[in-house]
């Protein structure tokens, strides 16, 4: 099964992980991985600057770095809460 890689950064992570546990990708593979991810970390940072230069037009850099910890925060309490939940499920079966 030759390695595929689709759009999204975390689609491709899965796709690799597939391949990789039935160890039939090649070296080229990887690397394509590799810069795609790249590239979309890139991106992201990129989109992370302009969204704090679109906010210092409107709210002070301590309120920008409040608003900033406060996301944080946040996706951290979503996260543990979801792998909380995901826990609870699996001690009901």
């Amino acid at each position: 099964m030759p390695f595929k890689c689709s759009n999204s950064g975390k689609d491709c992570l899965d796709d690799l992980n597939e391949t990789a546990a039935e160890s039939k990708f090649t070296e080229k593979e990887p690397k394509e991985l590799l810069e795609k991810t790249s590239k979309l970390e890139e991106i992201k940072g990129n989109l992370q600057i302009d969204y704090i230069s679109k906010l210092k037009g409107v709210l002070s850099a301590k309120k920008i770095l409040k608003l900033i910890n406060a996301e944080r925060s946040f996706r951290y309490k979503m996260i543990k809460e979801f792998k909380n939940r995901r826990k609870g499920e699996k001690n009901k079966r």
